[in-house]
């Protein structure tokens, strides 16, 4: 479903990486393992066409990203990257904002639903009218991943989805997204992801290592 053939990838005449290939299954869970500065983040970049590669072809669906196909792809991809980019303003507005975005005319309001992953994310519903400014950064990221899930599509791309939880709410979100039918990408550096149902790929060593 997603591959990364013979990439190489420079920032600023400075080599990333260079003839990497990696190739993720519709319905897999991958973890991309490595040090800080290696390149993880930069395969997120490449898959959403924020960056491309100086070498090699990135496929979704068995097509190659370009500036046509991109658009399509992205409307089919979840990602909650590290920075936990959410506007100021009340959490209840977070989720109004992504049902009043014409790209999501279609996606019902949900808060039923929304009540739900709150719930089962340690939030409560009382959180929806705090100032985002009033929560922690582990209660951002909540929020950010459940801005992703309320998108309804079925392949997520998480960016250190974990860095500010505890270990108890780490197993509850990696549970949540490593017991449903998605294909998952973590970058992570909490064991907590990998599990033994999951694909670790180490990106130093450029394979695959359980």
């Amino acid at each position: 479903m997603i591959k990364f053939e013979r990439i190489t990838l420079r920032y600023k005449n400075k080599e990333v990486f260079s003839n990497l290939t990696l190739e993720i299954q519709e319905g897999e869970k991958a973890v991309i393992s490595g040090y800080s500065g290696l390149g993880k983040s930069s395969l997120f970049y490449l898959l959403l066409g924020f960056v491309r590669p100086a070498e090699g072809t990135v496929y979704f669906s068995g097509r190659p990203l370009n500036s046509h196909s991109i658009w399509n792809v992205r409307r089919k991809i979840s990602y909650v990257d590290q920075d936990i980019s959410l506007f100021g303003g009340k959490i209840r507005q977070q989720f109004e904002f992504l049902f009043s975005l014409r790209a999501n005319s279609h996606l019902s309001k949900g808060w039923d639903y929304i009540i739900e992953l709150l719930n089962y994310f340690s939030l409560g519903r009382d959180i929806l009218d705090k100032d985002i400014e009033e929560v922690s950064g582990g209660q951002r990221q909540r929020i950010a991943l459940i801005n992703a899930i309320l998108l309804r599509r079925n392949v997520f791309l998480l960016d250190e989805p974990t860095s500010f939880l505890d270990e108890k709410l780490k197993e509850k979100v990696a549970d949540f997204f490593l017991q449903r039918p998605y294909t998952v990408i973590v970058a992570s550096h909490d064991q907590v992801w990998q599990k033994k149902a999951v694909k670790v790929f180490d990106l130093e060593k450029k394979q695959w290592v359980q």
